[in-house]
């Protein structure tokens, strides 16, 4: 019996020792070739159409995963386009501007918070990013047309009725009330960030860990880059050459947002007049041509790229100081060099952008 039992082991070690073989072969050859046992992640994109823009995702994972994913995002757009949307009258946003006027407005959570962000910004860039420029974007037509260019008169009374100053919060009851007549909110320069984000955050609690999510230049990296990559690179376009670039930023778990002053203006007299207006004097700002943002949050880099625009490289080399987390991208016209612009680069991330691009 002892001699059969001592067989017996040996069999069974010698049959161990055949399938570890096997299964070490198959292995080295699956590395060999590029397979493994996990199936490869699935790779979705979607492109369509909201909030007055292009959204464009795409995430890698599971196929149930991925279209989870892309069905939250959607989803999370039209819930923020449909409270902050100005030029719809059934809006939140839209019956906050028609009814605040000597009534507080109760907010529901998803505007609140939105409203904080664009307080914040006015707060930090001293009222260089101002949400309530709604009546002097009206007088210069960039939300409807018209044929010249307003008059002394018309900006001074826009001017009147804008200003944060004149919106009432109330953050215990989360109110909004206007003290002047006329006052109106436009949440563009946050929304748009403050949408990526929280699309971000929900797309995170599915377990994805890899994607981009880019909504009108209002762009995430999730903090995982594709197989076979160390980061995600994002084109910085040529603000005088929408055909070149400037280089590329490289990028995970971090947000990006360009301010520029060639996709949205007007034109009087054959001259263009960029959609961002200065709301201490209600004129579009000049020789300007870019802001991007390199940040952590993509509202932060939203609202930051409208200030600094507006503000220039001093309010960029200030707000550096005060938030250690954002860097700067300064484009602005410059006739005497060759191109015609010039770069000025807050933080390292810009390392491969130069004006001669590609």
């Amino acid at each position: 019996m002892t001699e059969q039992n001592s067989m017996s082991k040996r069999q069974t070690w010698l049959i161990l020792l055949v399938i570890g073989i096997i299964f070490t072969f198959v292995a080295l050859i699956n590395q060999r070739t590029g397979r493994s046992s996990s199936p490869k992640p699935e790779e979705q994109e979607r492109v369509f159409p909201t909030m007055s823009t292009i959204a464009q995702v795409k995430f890698y994972g599971t196929a149930e995963q991925v279209e989870n994913a892309a069905n939250i995002t959607q989803d999370v757009f039209e819930m923020v386009e449909k409270t902050c949307n100005i030029f719809d009258p059934e809006s939140e946003l839209a019956k906050l501007n028609q009814n605040a006027f000597g009534t507080p407005v109760k907010c529901s959570p998803l505007l609140w918070e939105v409203l904080l962000k664009a307080r914040e910004g006015y707060q930090i860039s001293e009222g260089l990013f101002d949400p309530s420029i709604l009546p002097l974007m009206k007088a210069w037509g960039f939300n409807r047309e018209r044929e010249q260019l307003p008059s002394p008169e018309e900006l001074q009374s826009a001017l009147a009725i804008s200003g944060l100053d004149k919106v009432i919060f109330d953050d215990d009851a989360q109110t909004v009330r206007f003290t002047v007549d006329g006052v109106a909110l436009d949440l563009g320069g946050v929304a748009k960030g403050y949408a990526v984000d929280m699309a971000a955050e929900n797309v995170r609690k599915t377990g994805i860990t890899t994607g981009t999510i880019n909504l009108g230049g209002n762009i995430y990296c999730f903090p995982q880059p594709p197989t076979g990559r160390e980061f995600y690179t994002v084109s910085i376009r040529n603000p005088l050459d929408k055909n070149r670039t400037c280089g590329v930023v490289r990028i995970t778990d971090k947000s990006l947002a360009t301010s520029g002053n060639y996709e949205r203006y007007v034109t009087f007299n054959g001259k263009n007049y960029t959609h961002i207006v200065n709301p201490k004097n209600g004129m579009p700002v000049e020789d300007m041509l870019s802001v991007t943002v390199y940040t952590t949050l993509a509202v932060d880099a939203d609202w930051l790229s409208t200030a600094v625009f507006i503000g220039g490289v001093e309010l960029a080399k200030r707000l550096q100081q005060e938030l250690p987390d954002v860097q700067f991208l300064i484009m602005y016209r410059d006739n005497t060099t060759p191109r015609g612009f010039k770069i000025i680069k807050l933080g390292d991330a810009w390392s491969s952008i130069n004006p001669s691009g590609k």
